[in-house]
């Protein structure tokens, strides 16, 4: 072992180097534990995949569950396709059966990175489809009979009633 003589001209240069180095190794780790944060309190999942739909990247890798069910993989595959191709965003929705027998809804939203990568981002949208489908129910059926009101009655009277080819004018519908 050879010492070496200090460079004391040098040495307050390098002990600046190494303290700035320190901070933004701080500033880096802060912001990884923040994004990390960011990530794991997301009620949805996330995945980075490549234009041929291998998993690159998935903050949720301990699931090993895939983005899209069996049924609904080819057209999840076709537009992570054509999302990496021409960067437009897409959203795909299905209904699945979860363990207990209940059908839950799911919306794949299909976004392009920079790099051509696709983030796919699973949300369940449950709540907001059996929301969607009550507001229809309303409008179209009378909630204390149960009885179809008059925008439900309407349709099987127009598809009830052909329309006569002579004497229009004769045949009217009072609504």
């Amino acid at each position: 072992f050879i010492s070496k003589p200090v460079n004391w001209a040098l040495l307050p240069r390098r002990l600046e180097y190494i303290l700035r180095n320190a901070a933004v190794s701080r500033a880096l780790s802060e912001r990884m534990m923040q994004v990390h944060t960011l990530v794991e309190a997301l009620p949805d999942t996330l995945w980075v995949v490549s234009a041929d739909g291998s998993i690159q990247w998935s903050p949720n890798s301990g699931e090993g569950a895939p983005f899209a069910p069996p049924e609904h993989s080819g057209d999840a595959l076709a537009n992570i396709r054509l999302t990496a191709s021409d960067g437009r965003q897409r959203k795909l929705e299905y209904r699945q059966e979860d363990a207990s027998g209940a059908q839950r809804s799911y919306e794949l939203r299909f976004t392009r990175r920079g790099g051509g990568d696709v983030v796919v981002v699973r949300q369940d949208t449950t709540e907001r489809t059996a929301a969607a489908e009550h507001i229809e129910r309303l409008a179209y059926v009378d909630p204390l009979t149960g009885l179809p009101n008059r925008n439900d009655a309407s349709k099987p009277r127009n598809s009830c009633f052909p329309r006569p080819r002579r004497y229009t004018s004769r045949l009217r519908s009072y609504s």
